[in-house]
């Protein structure tokens, strides 16, 4: 399975709009940098975004750079990098960092200069970016995985033991996704399509129960 890119922050040292606009004059004058849209909504304070190419030479094909800003804390922007193909394609965790660093560093060094100011990029380590359960749902899961890990095709017993972690997800809420699942299901020891398959009963098994409870509180309310 392809590597989870890493959320890439800027804690700013002025409101987040201030900080795009320092940084869009900033790309106007370093050799490299064209920018190709910022918008500046003030009708909404946390839709503001400043998008950039870089145009020096890079191993990845139209290398564009995103800044916008967190909708839950407007002190932070938030980086993001797009290709049209990258090298790899895709790109692993460990190249898409270097990239970080080699095209945004020069940015933040520069508005560091200028405004005599100590602002950092933060990086998501790779650790980090994989999906976790709480401790509750993954005693459920890894007795599902002690004697399915690997399986294919699964026995009716896996399956059992697999709908009992659906049940108690849906009992608890977990915020988990189907793409989770699958992932844990890949490290697990399953192959990415086989994971895919499980994974995808995951989804239809919490639509189904929060369809069941619906329909339950219209008949009885």
């Amino acid at each position: 399975m392809r590597d989870i890119l890493p959320r890439v922050t800027v804690k700013t040292d002025i409101n987040s709009e201030a900080f795009l606009r320092r940084i869009e004059r900033i790309a106007t004058e370093l050799n490299g940098y064209e920018v190709i849209k910022a918008t500046y909504d003030y009708l909404d304070e946390g839709s503001h975004s400043l998008i950039l190419k870089y145009t020096l030479h890079s191993p990845h094909d139209n290398l564009m750079i995103h800044l916008t800003t967190d909708s839950k804390e407007d002190s932070r922007v938030v980086f993001s990098l797009a290709a049209r193909k990258w090298n790899p394609d895709p790109p692993t965790y460990e190249v898409y960092v270097q990239a970080v660093r080699e095209v945004i560093e020069p940015l933040i060094r520069k508005y560091n200069r200028r405004r005599g100011s100590r602002r950092r990029l933060t990086i998501q380590s790779k650790e980090s970016t994989e999906p976790t359960l709480p401790p509750r749902c993954a005693r459920f899961f890894e007795g599902f995985l002690r004697g399915a890990a690997g399986r294919c095709p699964l026995h009716a017993s896996d399956w059992g033991r697999f709908y009992l972690f659906v049940r108690f997800a849906h009992r608890v809420s977990l915020q988990s996704d189907e793409h989770d699942i699958k992932r844990l299901l890949w490290r697990a020891g399953f192959s990415e399509d086989y994971a895919g398959e499980i994974a995808n009963v995951y989804h239809h098994g919490r639509s189904l129960l929060k369809k069941k409870l619906y329909w339950y509180h219209f008949q009885y309310e």
